[in-house]
């Protein structure tokens, strides 16, 4: 049993009205503070700026599709005090949304600048921190009744000067407590008592002069409440001291994750997962800023990489059939990839390195740890390059910094390799001759790595090429050959080659048509009975590479946006979808809700061994009751340090009138520092659609730490039954022609969608 000993009020010396008394004598909890917090999420919330866009007109304010039920706050005039105009407040408001978009959309996430996002969302909270001393003053003043009761019985013609001098009249009393050791919260009471002088009418200048008023007369004022230092004082946030996603996550979860429709002149609207949150970070509205495209980022044409004999040649130079030097020895490129650079930054390596934009990998140089296992490649963004590139992610991204370790070499032949520190990475300012970028593919079927040497003049550094190693992909990597060869053979959208416009198109809108493609190639394409694919995979990419070998530049680069939009959209589900192929999405519709979890990806920091047992409660949550299973990780697909898989699935009934609300993942990893691990969706059901989704999983203090990866379906009982009797009839050979099937067609969806979308931008 604690005891608690109150400190009694005080009789103040020379002061003759009882309510200026009971003033100096009031301590405030901590409610308002907590009062205050919600004015400042409301307050965001109002300060959503732009509108979608339309052809005609001014289109729905975000405010409106986002926050639809924002009523304004009572107290919302007191935002002035804290002296941050309107765009201020909507600068925070998008960065706000933006966080909140990054966690919650599934399609859109890995092109969300997630560090930058939250670097500028902390700065923002802190400014605002710095700000709130009088607007919680006054916010005080209108809610904090026992303070409210008291300003009614006083003069206020007179109590400003009356509050001034009972506090420097009694200056000894609180010396006594100081030396008695019973002040224990000068700060929060000193904080307070300047809050009420400004009630009553004091400004800064005059509560800095108590103060030193108040230090001359001996009171041992706390230096973080001293003269200037209490309006950053900030503790009257102490409960919430940041307004972030956390606090706009049940308002704005639907329209975030929602799949809306943008009519086509002639035929049926186009659908576009997530596409309120496409629209808001879209070329030209509020949100671009804090979104990147999709696509590889590679090496500027300046870079120099190391020819069969270890010399630097152009990068630029290089051609199809060419010899460089590899790790292993030497390699033949296959294909020179000409992306092009948009707005994408670049950077260099060490003064006087290559210059390279932030997503490519470069080869950790790092030593083994037994006790921390390394990731394989580094780069600047390695949570987008895990999005564009998953086969990387597989065994670990971490990130390139300084302090960082690299594999280095001269040029020369039989040159040794050796570790290099990262000394510094600069970005640099683009050159006019820096419109394409250049990245290579080699000829992999003899077993080597996709490794080269880029570096300039005298020093190399060894780099992985920014796009997926296909032939490591599985069954999945004939469902991209398949798509990516029927769409070469059909010479473009409209039969006239592949123009640059497709690189915007892709850009915007490439959601829309590679989630199309795929949900509709997924419902038309049965498990079973597909032909065999025609010829080895390795001749057919050399085909592919061939082909584009010859092609104009700008035809590689429209390509090449196509690939990089396929990857981003559909490359993280290929695998999936085609390891469990014989699940049906041809019977949707039903009181079953089918949840399949694929796998969990865990951040760089955060690796764990291949054989911990990692333990899944997938909990779905309705109007009146929840629903509870258990799964655990297994090793059908091979697992690594930073990749589990689980590839299971639970029914759950969801017949009568008890809609889902929730669907909650909880992660035990048995023996890892990271024990319990969380993920929420808001409103998992959806009657008709097949619903690709990806969630982060949270540690306890609400750090992101991973990924989860799961689908959701509604199927009838009857089909739900005769995909769990298919499952045993699976093999390597079913679903190989099942994933070729369904690579071909995925074609015509495409140039369908690429047609539609041409012609809303037109």
């Amino acid at each position: 049993m604690f005891l608690t000993i109150t400190r009694p009020a005080i009789a103040l010396i020379g002061t003759t009205d009882p309510a200026i008394e009971a003033m100096v004598n009031l301590m405030p909890d901590y409610s308002v503070g907590v009062r205050l917090h919600d004015l400042y999420t409301n307050k965001l919330q109002s300060a959503l700026p732009g509108n979608y866009s339309q052809l005609f007109g001014t289109g729905p304010a975000f405010r409106r599709v986002f926050f639809p039920s924002w009523q304004p706050d009572p107290l919302l005039s007191l935002i002035a005090h804290t002296g941050l105009d309107d765009g201020w407040w909507s600068a925070f408001s998008v960065a706000v949304l933006c966080q909140a978009i990054a966690e919650m959309s599934s399609q859109i996430r890995g092109q969300m600048l997630s560090d930058k996002i939250n670097a500028d969302v902390g700065a923002l909270n802190a400014t605002l921190r710095d700000r709130s001393a009088r607007t919680y003053a006054m916010a005080m003043a209108a809610t904090y009744n026992p303070l409210i009761v008291l300003l009614r019985q006083v003069n206020r013609d007179t109590a400003k000067q009356q509050f001034h001098d009972s506090l420097l009249t009694n200056v000894l009393n609180r010396q006594l407590w100081y030396q008695a050791g019973v002040w224990t919260s000068p700060d929060w009471e000193m904080f307070n008592q300047y809050a009420k002088y400004m009630i009553l009418g004091a400004s800064d200048a005059e509560v800095d002069t108590l103060i030193n008023e108040l230090i001359g007369a001996g009171l041992p004022v706390p230096s973080q409440v001293g003269p200037g230092a209490w309006r950053t004082y900030a503790q009257e946030l102490r409960d919430k001291p940041n307004v972030d996603v956390n606090d706009i996550r049940s308002e704005c979860a639907g329209p975030i994750t929602k799949t809306t429709f943008i009519p086509v002149p002639g035929s049926i609207p186009a659908q576009i997962p997530n596409g309120n949150s496409y629209e808001f970070t879209a070329n030209g509205q509020p949100g671009r800023l804090y979104r990147r495209p999709p696509g590889g980022c590679c090496f500027t044409g300046a870079t120099q990489v190391l020819d069969g004999a270890g010399n630097p040649i152009l990068l630029c130079d290089v051609k199809a059939g060419d010899t460089i030097l590899t790790r292993d020895g030497t390699g033949t490129v296959a294909y020179v990839a000409h992306p092009l650079r948009g707005e994408r930054k670049l950077y260099r390596l060490n003064t006087g390195g290559p210059v390279f934009t932030d997503t490519h990998p470069f080869i950790n140089g790092a030593p083994p740890n037994p006790v921390i296992p390394s990731p394989v490649v580094l780069a600047l963004d390695p949570l987008h390059l895990a999005w564009s590139v998953p086969t990387l992610s597989e065994d670990g991204i971490g990130t390139l910094a300084v302090g960082s370790t690299v594999l280095a070499r001269n040029p020369g032949d039989g040159v040794p390799v050796r570790n290099a520190t990262v000394t510094d990475v600069v970005e640099v300012a683009p050159s006019s001759d820096d419109t394409y970028l250049y990245d290579l593919r080699l000829v992999t079927h003899s077993g080597d790595r996709q490794e080269f040497w880029a570096g300039q003049d005298d020093i190399f550094y060894l780099a992985s090429p920014e796009y997926p190693i296909i032939e490591q992909a599985g069954a999945a990597a004939l469902a991209i050959v398949a798509m990516m060869e029927g769409l070469l053979a059909s010479g473009g959208p409209e039969g006239q080659g592949w123009p640059l416009w497709i690189v915007e198109i892709m850009n915007q809108y490439g959601a829309g048509i590679f989630q199309h493609a795929l949900m509709q190639s997924l419902a038309t394409t049965p498990s079973f009975g597909a032909p065999e694919p025609p010829g080895p995979l390795y001749e057919r990419i050399e085909r592919l590479y061939r082909g584009l070998d010859s092609a104009t530049i700008e035809t590689a680069a429209a390509v090449a946006s196509l690939f990089d939009g396929l990857l981003a959209v559909a490359g993280q589900w290929l695998a999936s979808l085609v390891d469990l192929g014989w699940r049906t999405s041809m019977l949707l519709g039903g009181d079953v809700l089918s949840v399949t979890v694929f796998d969990i990806a865990l951040t760089p920091t955060n690796p764990i061994p291949i054989d911990t047992l990692v333990e899944l409660e997938v909990t779905v949550t309705g109007r009146t009751r929840a629903e509870h299973t258990y799964m655990w990780n297994r090793s059908g697909r091979s697992n690594t340090r930073f990749h589990h898989y689980f590839d299971q699935l639970v029914h759950l009934d969801m017949a009568g009138d008890d809609r889902p609300t929730d669907l909650t993942f909880t992660v035990k990893i048995h023996g890892a520092p990271i024990p319990t691990l969380f993920a929420i969706v808001p409103a998992p059901d959806d009657e008709t659609q097949h619903r690709l989704q990806s969630a982060m999983l949270q540690d306890a203090a609400g750090t992101a730490v991973g990924t989860i990866r799961f689908d959701l379906r509604r199927l009838g009982r009857d089909a739900a039954a005769q995909e769990l009797a298919d499952s045993g009839l699976w093999t390597e050979a079913a679903a190989s022609a099942y994933a070729n099937a369904l690579g071909g067609a995925m074609v015509a969806p495409v140039l369908w969608k690429l047609r539609e979308f041409a012609a809303i931008s037109a």
